[in-house]
């Protein structure tokens, strides 16, 4: 008998252009086998809380702002080791943009979701105070330092961005590709790799920054 491709593998393949593959061997590894029931309620929760705070932001596109959150938290999932990783990884995927661009501060966020979670949002957080071009490059240089977990979900976020930047301005995409390029490197310390999940997004990252170069070269 064939084997049945995964209910969750054909939307979260239609969600990637072009798709990172996934071998069958290691359909154990999507999201809903990774989570329990528990853990997917507080998680809802998250996503929940996250579009109370950045309610009527859209993205550059136009789109919900929370979408973007939600598609970090995916990657974020796909990316963890349950044998190391624990649901706040995915929680502070949902919230790490929530203390940059919202009125919601940190101890708000450490009483609501923990203490674990509250240091992976600080450490994915600029400083509002300064220019974006200097948060920009402070992110590139703090990349080295972040922790594992920030990693993932830095990693997950940059994913995100990249994909979301087809149709915007050749100038905004041929400086937000240098600077993903320089966070890339940054973030994927080969003293300290992260797993083969973590390899592929870099790889699709990578994949992303070259058609979109591409794009620009031909206007």
């Amino acid at each position: 008998m064939k084997d049945q491709e995964s209910p969750f593998e054909a939307p979260w393949r239609a969600a990637m252009n072009p798709p990172i593959s996934f071998p069958k061997n290691q359909l154990d590894s999507w999201p809903a086998s990774k989570l329990w029931m528990p853990d997917v309620r507080r998680l809802l929760s998250a996503v929940l809380w996250a579009s109370a705070a950045h309610a009527k932001q859209l993205r550059k596109d136009g789109q919900p702002y929370i979408i973007h959150p939600i598609d970090v938290c995916m990657a974020t999932i796909t990316m963890m080791e349950t044998s190391i990783d624990s649901i706040e990884l995915p929680i502070a995927a949902v919230l790490h943009d929530v203390v940059e661009d919202t009125l919601v501060d940190l101890p708000h966020v450490k009483y609501t979701w923990g203490s674990r979670v509250a240091g992976l949002v600080e450490e994915l957080t600029g400083d509002k105070k300064l220019s974006h071009e200097k948060r920009v490059r402070i992110a590139i240089e703090h990349a080295k330092t972040l922790s594992r977990g920030a990693r993932i979900i830095k990693m997950g976020d940059r994913y995100s961005n990249l994909k979301d930047g087809f149709g915007q301005p050749a100038k905004w995409v041929k400086r937000y590709c240098k600077e993903s390029r320089e966070l890339i490197t940054n973030l994927t310390d080969p003293m300290k790799p992260i797993n083969e999940m973590f390899r592929r997004y870099v790889e699709q990252a990578i994949s992303f920054i070259e058609v979109l170069e591409g794009r620009i070269k031909k206007k």
